[in-house]
């Protein structure tokens, strides 16, 4: 229904011109400016009780959206949710969230307050909603969708799940979804201008550390070690080892109610139980060392470095430091079988026992364990029997 028509519906309630422009002026102040004068209008009509039968009520498309239009039903896919923010205006607070929701024929804003603030946050990003009792207002000169009294936000369908394996990230990401259970937390630290929190993200392909910065960090303080959550719209940074996951004012956090199996949870195998390409953990005994490798590498990235004129230079990085590091070649056995492998940084010596982690790989009829992290090194007469407890 259009704004005209429920003002003439408002009039022969309030007969007073100028008392309706206050009582329409009232609401845009109660709500900080936020909401249009087409919403203000909305509430006064149910301040007064004024009922917009359902019958009356349109299905539209987005590129048919105009101003003053109410009472509309509309269906789209949300194409971005914006983390859930806190106002105050005369010494109240309110809860707000945005939205992006498109169709085929465009995109538009939703706004939404209050209870309806906290529904909208539990949606996930690519989830298909259908609004009823919707109108059009204008925000900035463009228009947006907000709710009317009887407002509802309802799901249509579950949206695919498009998300990316930490393994996966590059540099390049941008405005990307992950999924992943927090395994550690640093603290909040502040400086000029802002603040950050950082914490590690793992899933079943590796780990990532995580940079929440600002308005962010508070949101993070309803979350802990354990918890399975979505990130959505991250984007990527060189940090001072690897790549770090980011999230800015355009990203959100969500608990996702759910477990997961992360490359934390790794099952023990025998050596000769193992299969190529599965992430696994196995422990044994050094045999015998083939090789003692020494490079230098970048310090940043742990990439081995070119030397040029006695400077080293990182492919991705330019010129660097350079760090001295060592590969051991050697053979492992746990009494079920025997297999290769090599490690980074780590001396070890025939009789020590070591718990490692990665997978088999197979080249031609060579057998190698690929490995992704060691565990455990231990050098003690006690070493076998601990390794059988772990």
């Amino acid at each position: 229904m259009e704004k005209n028509i429920l003002l003439k519906k408002i009039r022969e309630k309030v007969k007073n011109k100028e008392e309706l422009k206050e009582r329409i002026k009232k609401k845009i102040e109660k709500f900080g400016g936020i909401i249009s004068e087409e919403g203000a209008v909305v509430l006064v009509a149910r301040d007064l009780g004024i009922r917009i039968e359902s019958e009356d009520r349109e299905k539209i498309n987005i590129k048919d959206l105009k101003k003053d239009l109410s009472n509309i039903q509309i269906e789209g896919r949300l194409k971005h949710i914006f983390p859930e923010r806190r106002i105050v205006k005369n010494g109240r607070e309110k809860t707000l969230s945005r939205a992006i929701i498109e169709d085929d024929t465009g995109e538009v804003t939703l706004t939404v307050f209050g209870k309806r603030s906290k529904e909208l946050q539990e949606f996930e990003k690519g989830d298909f909603i259908v609004l009823e009792n919707a109108f059009v207002g204008e925000w900035n000169n463009r228009l947006q969708l907000n709710l009317g009294w009887k407002g509802k936000i309802e799901l249509s369908k579950k949206g695919e799940r498009k998300t990316k394996k930490l393994s996966e990230l590059s540099k390049d990401n941008a405005n990307v979804d992950i999924v992943g259970k927090i395994t550690n937390m640093f603290n909040e630290n502040i400086f000029k201008g802002g603040k950050l929190r950082a914490f590690i993200l793992a899933d079943d392909s590796g780990t990532k550390k995580v940079v929440a910065w600002n308005e962010q960090v508070d949101i993070l303080k309803n979350f802990g070690v354990g918890d399975v959550i979505k990130i959505e719209n991250a984007y990527m940074r060189e940090g001072l080892k690897d790549l770090e996951i980011n999230i800015g004012w355009r990203g959100r956090i969500k608990k996702l109610e759910e477990d997961m199996k992360t490359i934390r949870d790794i099952e023990r195998k025998k050596i000769s139980e193992l299969k190529e390409g599965e992430f696994v953990e196995i422990a044994g005994r050094v045999n015998n060392i083939f090789r003692e490798q020494e490079y230098i590498a970048c310090e940043r990235c742990g990439k081995k470095v070119e030397e040029e004129m006695g400077k080293f230079r990182c492919k991705e990085h330019g010129e660097v430091k350079g760090k001295l590091k060592k590969i051991f070649r050697i053979e492992i056995d746990d009494g079920t079988g025997r297999i290769n492998a090599s490690i980074f940084d780590r001396e070890v010596k025939p009789g020590e026992y070591v718990v490692l982690r990665g997978r088999k790989r197979t080249t031609g009829d060579y057998e190698d364990f690929s490995v992704w992290q060691v565990v455990s090194h231990l050098k003690s007469l006690e070493a076998k029997k601990i390794l059988e407890e772990i």
